[in-house]
């Protein structure tokens, strides 16, 4: 059987972590072999990821169900951050760090969204118009990087994590999706369900079968979770 018999047959593909210098040449292998994936149903990715290469993860795997991303934090000496000039290298791997637009993929069934970073508002709009795109969502996990959390806590606007997951609750009530039948929930760092009324309004409790609430790794703190 030729490889590219094989390679059609893919359902799963497990990308795993590497550092952003690595990262640059393994997007572009991810979009050299992506269009060949027609099969693939689930892609589960913690590698930083070029918005080219998600595209054509759009573009190339339509049957695409189940939606996995674990973003990496940010690494200033990667990056070149602190640098005014920095390499033509470590300016194309700032690019791995520019939000992706998911907003493209709709139907899903499971969707993973980890250590989301910088503009969080954005996070929560795509988000939510993803949901509303995918009504037979059973799987559903979000937190907040540590770095991200950092950055606000510096500021006057930590209230813009704090209430991040009731607000994303009440923008997908108002976008008038009904609660999805979810089985499995995950709350992880900074995603705080404080409110059953709002929570109601996202998920269809009657359906969840499972829960995952950290409500630790804030600072060191505990932070209560409010629901009755």
């Amino acid at each position: 059987m030729a490889d590219s018999d094989v390679v059609g047959y893919v359902r799963a593909l497990v990308v795993p972590f590497f550092p952003a210098q690595i990262a640059v040449d393994a997007n572009t292998e991810l979009q050299r072999l992506l269009p060949r994936l027609i099969a693939l149903e689930s892609f589960r990715c913690s590698c930083p990821m070029f918005r080219e290469t998600v595209d054509v993860l759009h573009h190339s795997c339509p049957r695409i169900k189940t939606l996995s991303f674990d973003f990496l934090e940010m690494d200033e000496d990667i990056l070149g951050l602190a640098w005014n000039r920095p390499p033509a290298y470590k300016q194309r791997a700032r690019e791995l760090f520019r939000m992706p637009d998911i907003t493209v993929f709709t139907d899903l069934e499971e969707l993973t969204l980890l250590n989301l970073y910088g503009d969080l508002a954005q996070w929560r709009d795509q988000i939510v118009q993803v949901l509303t795109n995918s009504t037979r969502l059973q799987r559903l996990g979000l937190s907040i990087a540590s770095e991200a959390l950092s950055r606000l806590r510096r500021t006057e606007y930590d209230d813009e994590f704090l209430r991040w997951f009731n607000l994303l609750c009440v923008s997908y009530g108002e976008s008038g999706g009904s609660p999805l039948p979810l089985r499995s929930l995950r709350c992880g760092t900074a995603v705080l369900p404080e409110d059953a009324a709002l929570l109601e309004q996202l998920v269809d409790m009657n359906c969840l079968e499972e829960a995952h609430i950290e409500n630790e790794n804030i600072w060191d703190n505990n932070i209560g979770i409010m629901i009755p």
